[in-house]
């Protein structure tokens, strides 16, 4: 990132670094500080606090500063050769030598994954001489015996974890990175899998599958990209199913210059679209390309839930409407809302929209309640992040808006709460303040013909 935007050096090889190495026992392993609240107990692995999962992620994790340092000097602060990293790593190495000697099939697959991704890291970089090379081979069959495929003979990990799998293509390419078409061959198949659970915005349903999702995919385009420019010719066909009905194709050329670029095109729409019976992708060409076929459809929504002062509970997270508040100067309405999640910590995020023709007047500020950590107010939206949420004690918000232009007939606001690193654990409800429920044509607007304007003051 340091190439992008500015970073302060000390955030990445001075204190940071210190407290990892810190928190280094003398068998490898790294632990949590007692009582430390941990916001993504994920990175944690089955094992908790102390799993090998978690000593991979932060081994592999100081191979990144220590490469970063080397790629950009600037990173460098006066602490960093003092650091004991190179013997932190070499501990790291020792660790998964003793843990993996005798029970290497007992391991839950994703601390295997992330261990064979650091021992293949380390072998490549001469840390542990010849055991570390046998180790990280033995490692790497023992994680890749454990792949699963699905019906289209695509591999994945883990009951379809895109975090475990992207780890497997990166390994696979690290495995085989002495010839290009072997480490296409090892980490196309998880691959394939793996671009089949992106979004439409490229990304994966939470932060961590994110981030090296997206690795695994650039790592694999680095590492299969080295022998020659891509020239490619794609042809997308979608065959109709009916006989007297269309055929749709399109043909998207690819050359060196733009073969970054993301392309995309439309075989069809509404009843043309609901009519094929099948896509076929065809390409001719040098080089590697993905290409992706997709189907959308507009479903209809869900039964809106209304924000009311019972708790209404959604993936074990919850939201209610507290006692009104009182409207400040300026405002034309105000309400409070309730939150509280249950199961395991992390941090959440409540967002409240803004309804048509008003904006955020006044709102809770960060700090004002426990958790609170940060508000970000625009016209569309205020957005609440919290570092903490609990089941058995509520943290309570409010929000004051005030018109900025007339709007008749305002349609409700949407009040989502949801979990920071895991997305898809969601509550929304909406909201309309009495308020804006019986706002008439000339209330809204007085100025409108056959309405008679304000008196004056």
């Amino acid at each position: 990132a340091a190439e992008f935007i500015a970073v302060d050096p000390a955030a990445v090889t001075g204190n940071s670094i210190m407290f990892l190495l810190s928190r280094q026992d003398p068998s490898g392993r790294f632990t949590e500080p007692e009582g430390a609240r941990v916001l993504d107990t994920s990175l944690q692995g089955e094992a908790g606090k102390a799993s090998l999962g978690m000593s991979a992620f932060i081994c592999s994790a100081l191979m990144d500063v220590r490469d970063a340092v080397e790629l950009l000097p600037a990173l460098r602060t006066p602490e960093w050769p003092l650091l004991p990293v190179s013997t932190a790593l070499r501990r790291c190495v020792d660790l998964f030598k003793l843990e993996f000697k005798q029970r290497l099939a007992d391991f839950d697959t994703r601390d295997m994954a992330l261990a064979a991704y650091f021992l293949w890291r380390a072998r490549l970089a001469g840390e542990g001489g010849d055991a570390t090379k046998s180790l990280a081979k033995r490692v790497w069959e023992a994680f890749n015996a454990r792949a699963e495929s699905d019906h289209s003979a695509r591999l994945y990990f883990w009951k379809g974890s895109v975090e475990v799998t992207a780890y497997g293509v990166l390994t696979a390419l690290l495995a085989e990175s002495s010839s290009e078409a072997a480490a296409a061959k090892a980490a196309l198949p998880a691959l394939q899998w793996l671009v089949s659970k992106q979004t439409d915005q490229g990304g994966f349903h939470d932060t961590q599958s994110t981030v090296v999702g997206i690795r695994a995919i650039a790592a694999f385009a680095t590492a299969t990209g080295a022998s020659g420019p891509t020239r490619a010719r794609i042809e997308i066909f979608a065959k109709a199913a009916a006989v007297a009905a269309t055929n749709s194709s399109t043909v998207v050329n690819i050359e060196p210059d733009d073969r970054r670029v993301v392309r995309r095109r439309l075989l069809g729409r509404g009843d043309a679209a609901a009519e094929f019976s099948s896509v076929t992708v065809r390409a001719e060409g040098t080089g590697i390309a993905l290409a992706t076929a997709a189907w959308q459809f507009n479903l209809r929504d869900p039964e809106r839930r209304s924000l009311v002062a019972d708790w209404t509970e959604s993936s074990g997270l919850g939201l209610r409407l507290a006692a009104p508040p009182k409207v400040p100067p300026g405002a034309a309405f105000a309400f409070s809302v309730c939150a509280r999640a249950s199961g395991t910590q992390g941090m959440y995020i409540l967002t409240i929209s803004s309804p048509s023709g008003y904006s955020p007047e006044e709102f809770t500020r960060a700090g004002a309640v426990p958790g609170l950590q940060l508000v970000e107010a625009g016209p569309l939206q205020i957005v609440f992040y919290f570092d903490r949420l609990m089941a058995k004690k509520e943290v309570c918000v409010q929000s004051a808006w005030r018109r900025d232009v007339p709007v008749l007939d305002v349609q409700p606001q949407k009040i989502t709460l949801q979990k920071y690193y895991n997305p898809e654990l969601v509550n929304t409800v909406f909201y309309l303040d009495p308020a804006l429920q019986s706002v008439g044509r000339c209330q809204a607007c007085p100025d409108c013909p056959g309405c008679s304007p304000p008196p004056s003051p």
